[in-house]
């Protein structure tokens, strides 16, 4: 059952992500604008509960597990925003 739910969320956050970054011209717009807020929703999801780990980390008293934590939430999110900044760019 398990691998039955991976592999379904894998096509589907596969397709929503190929035609978010698609340039074709052959994929509506409103469609493009719809799966790039799916991805911003999954991927912010994503850095919201590690920052909340991070946080309870720090209550914890495991504060080396903590700042690993917000570097390792810090560097995923620089890499999304250049690798949305290098996709901007290369539409123009």
């Amino acid at each position: 059952m398990e691998l039955l739910f991976e592999i379904i969320f894998e096509i589907i956050f596969d397709g929503v992500f190929e035609v978010a970054s698609s340039d074709s011209r052959r994929v509506p717009v409103p469609l493009r604008i719809i799966c790039v807020l799916i991805v911003v929703a999954v991927f912010g999801g994503i850095l919201a509960l590690m920052i909340t780990c991070g946080i309870s980390l720090w209550k914890d008293g495991e504060f080396l597990l903590s700042a690993l934590m917000y570097v390792l939430t810090t560097g995923i999110a620089g890499v999304l925003v250049w690798a949305f900044v290098k996709a901007s760019r290369g539409r123009k």
